[in-house]
């Protein structure tokens, strides 16, 4: 487990580098959050701590889900569906098997697992539930999709992650991250152009979909900021976003008390 010093010195650099600047002159602008995790999981009815998502060997569940109604006014809104399942549940003799966790805290989504717990966390966007509307414009003026590494354990892991956008006329693209040139575990704000998206239309987009797998047996930790559209300012009037600035303070007590506890079952 790392230290708090290292976990502070982590925190600092990714502060000091909130807005990116890809080339001199250019910033990039996130015009539309598809979330940026100010609403926490509506974990009731789950079996375990509260306000964790648990997924555990038998015989407690091995995959447990939630669904939860956005309502952050910085988000576009959407119906936000969250599944958290052991890829290797089964009772093994002589093999002690960990848990796994997803937690939303300090507006950020955390995923963590044990040794010896593969797991596959996968968080559903719907935006034909916005009021009002067949799905969500969040192409008008943008041109890349934006996701937020903020902190991850960095290579102590097999990890991977995908997503997968749909449209109004049912074109569907699905796809690895590291297939269009993202490691999921780099810091920073990780860019894809809307024309890797082969046949989408962004303008009337109606599901985003994102899936973090742990695959192998050592302990990973991980965790995302946010995820949106947006597109390069490259004007002379480009202007840093603070919004995605974080209090370091705070959140590094939020970060430490995430960190998983010796496993239990409760």
């Amino acid at each position: 487990m790392r230290t708090l010093i290292f976990q502070l010195s982590i925190l600092s650099s990714f502060l000091g580098a909130a807005s990116i600047s890809v080339s001199e002159g250019a910033t990039f602008i996130t015009r539309v959050v598809f979330d940026d995790y100010r609403d926490p999981f509506d974990t009731t009815g789950l079996v375990g701590p509260p306000i964790v998502i648990k997924a555990y060997p038998d015989p407690l569940p091995s995959s447990q889900m939630v669904t939860t109604t956005l309502t952050s006014p910085d988000t576009a809104g959407a119906t936000r569906v969250a599944t958290l399942t052991h890829l290797n549940p089964t009772i093994e003799l002589g093999v002690i098997k960990g848990n796994s966790s997803a937690i939303i805290f300090s507006e950020k989504l955390a995923f963590g697992t044990d040794t010896n717990s593969p797991t596959l966390l996968t968080v559903h966007y719907d935006f034909t539930t916005i009021p009002g509307s067949d799905g969500l414009d969040a192409g008008t003026g943008n041109d890349h999709m934006v996701i937020s590494v903020f902190d991850t354990d960095g290579g102590d892991n097999d990890v991977r992650a995908s997503l997968l956008v749909k449209d109004l006329d049912g074109s569907l693209f699905e796809d690895d991250l590291a297939d269009l040139g993202i490691d999921i575990q780099t810091l920073g704000e990780h860019y894809i152009p809307f024309s890797a998206f082969t046949d989408i239309n962004f303008e009337e987009l109606t599901e985003f979909q994102l899936q973090w797998e742990s695959r192998g047996l050592a302990q990973f930790d991980g965790v995302l900021s946010f995820a949106g559209a947006g597109t390069f300012n490259t004007g002379s009037n480009a202007v840093p976003e603070p919004g995605f600035l974080f209090p370091l303070a705070g959140l590094a007590t939020a970060f430490l008390g995430w960190r998983r506890k010796p496993r239990d079952q409760s």
